[in-house]
């Protein structure tokens, strides 16, 4: 009888459960201290993973779109690591070419100046450039 071991979403009762806990409310209108997002800790994180990435690299348009989401997700990973509690993290790596370019960049969001954040880096070498922006934004 398959009814009995999942719930109407098709989960399991331990994989219900296990959803349940990550998603509790914890009644906090703003972040611990020790939980707050930090823009120099992502920062310096986003700097190691450009260069490390990219330092040797030849602009490719074919390339770049892939590599960018690669960066995005590794960036998002470290951020993830850092234990910043109720923060979701959106991350975005551009990468052009440096030939005669000018770019601007802009984002924009509806938060709370109090809890919410970002992180931006630039990154260029003699064919490309790019440019990492993580936002922290508070779950409360």
């Amino acid at each position: 009888m398959w009814w009995k071991y999942q719930n109407s979403d098709g989960m399991s009762d331990t994989e219900a459960s296990e959803y349940n806990a990550l998603e509790e409310n914890s009644y906090r209108t703003e972040p611990e201290d020790e939980y707050r997002f930090s823009e120099s800790k992502m920062k310096n994180s986003m700097r190691e993973i450009l260069e490390r990435y990219l330092v040797n690299e030849d602009y490719d348009p074919k390339r770049a779109s892939g590599l960018a989401k690669r960066l995005a997700e590794e960036i998002k990973d470290v951020g993830k690591s850092f234990s910043f509690k109720r923060y979701k993290l959106v991350a975005r790596v551009d990468i052009g070419s440096k030939h005669m370019q000018q770019v601007n960049f802009a984002s924009k969001f509806l938060w709370n100046d109090e809890t919410d954040s970002f992180a931006t880096v630039s990154f260029q070498n003699r064919s490309l450039y790019a440019v990492a922006t993580v936002f922290g934004v508070y779950l409360d």
